[in-house]
């Protein structure tokens, strides 16, 4: 049996649950909750149908368990870890057509598929998956600075094919979602723990903690020159133009979140000279936002936006050890969604090409395991 191991990094115990620190923690528990109540996210992702995606893995270990996946504590692997088949795992993105359509696996001649259609492909290739393959959802209880020592007892006793690493960032701003499959550490003291006791590259998926001045407390008391900046407003816009992001909209295809939400801005007062349809409708929809955000105020909030860095003011220590403020939580369980169902998508293409590969090489001596890398679907 090839293992594929899922490592979310953080710290145990109560007082640690919520911080930011513990963002590799809350995002296990969010896949969860995914692959055990996909159906309450209807198909998609908003703020109040994600809320029950936030929570303390740990309180997981101490409950009865509803669903698939089921936690439990290995002391001897100084770990607390959920396991089940890679079909089981993966099974849920049967629901999000949305993610379906990024695949190239399922559509590579690039066709307009229906909803229908790409569900349907999807259950045809999983189905011919084979069964060889399993699924361990890892949280370290060795808290973050020896995060190596267990996934090195976790090695001796599964055959790892495939490991990836989900921790916090605090060079990305909060909100912003990367992926990569090989470098060093970065300062991050998880990372460096288990590049010491392991020995294989793997696929890191890094969630942004660092100050995004939108969802700082410090703008609400922001003003310029007597002109009081409408902030309310301006944080509505860039929540619901992020709700679009992560749901795939195809506005973003060749734009990034903050070009669509300049163009929803800059193109507000004259509609008539606007060749996009969609920014007519998002301006009906959203009149009075809209008509109280200035043009220079949004140029001075996104001159302080990218001039804040990493902590801010902050000391680093107590900063990422913080709890999420409450505009942070807004996004956080959309955010964390989204990562999850990008890594059962991730996974699943893996499976499959790796598959087909192994199955159209001439000889056993020259099979290769494909890297595990992500499609193009950063949150920026």
């Amino acid at each position: 049996m090839q293992t594929i191991a899922i490592v979310g990094l953080g710290n145990i115990g109560t007082k640690y649950a919520m911080t930011r620190h513990n963002i590799g923690f809350l995002s296990l528990y969010a896949l969860t909750q995914i692959i055990n109540n996909y159906y309450a996210l209807s198909n998609s992702l908003t703020y109040d149908n994600t809320k029950f995606l936030l929570g303390d893995i740990e309180s997981l270990i101490h409950k009865k368990q509803k669903g698939i996946m089921q936690w439990t504590e290995q002391k001897y692997m100084q770990s607390f870890q959920a396991k089940l088949s890679l079909k089981d795992f993966v099974g849920t993105l049967e629901h999000f057509p949305f993610l379906l359509a990024q695949l190239k696996c399922l559509n590579p001649y690039k066709r307009s598929l229906d909803n229908q259609s790409l569900q349907n492909v999807f259950k045809e290739k999983l189905s011919s998956l084979t069964d060889d393959y399993e699924v361990i959802c890892i949280a370290p209880t060795t808290f973050m600075n020896r995060s190596g020592i267990s996934l090195y007892n976790v090695e001796k006793k599964y055959n790892i094919t495939q490991m990836i690493v989900i921790y916090d960032d605090l060079d990305t701003r909060f909100g912003n979602l990367c992926f990569r499959y090989k470098g060093g550490s970065g300062g991050h003291n998880g990372l460096k723990s288990i590049h010491e006791y392991v020995n294989m590259n793997y696929l890191r998926v890094k969630l942004g903690i660092g100050i995004n001045i939108i969802l700082h407390d410090v703008l609400n008391s922001l003003s310029t020159h007597n002109t009081h900046i409408d902030v309310e407003s301006f944080r509505t816009l860039f929540y619901e133009t992020y709700l679009e992001r992560i749901c795939m909209k195809k506005i973003f295809k060749t734009k990034s979140l903050f070009n669509v939400m300049e163009n929803k801005i800059f193109f507000n007062k004259n509609l008539d000279s606007n060749p996009n349809g969609w920014v007519t409708e998002f301006r009906l929809q959203n009149k009075k936002i809209l008509d109280s955000i200035k043009r220079e105020d949004y140029e001075i909030l996104m001159k302080i936006f990218y001039s804040y860095q990493k902590s801010g003011d902050n000391d680093v220590a107590n900063y990422v050890l913080s709890q999420f403020n409450a505009y942070e939580l807004n996004l956080l369980s959309p955010l964390l969604a989204y990562n999850g169902l990008v890594i059962m998508a991730t996974i699943f293409e893996w499976a499959y090409k790796n598959q087909n590969h192994q199955e159209n090489t001439d000889s056993i001596q020259h099979q290769t395991l494909i890297p595990l890398d992500c499609f193009s679907v950063l949150l920026k």
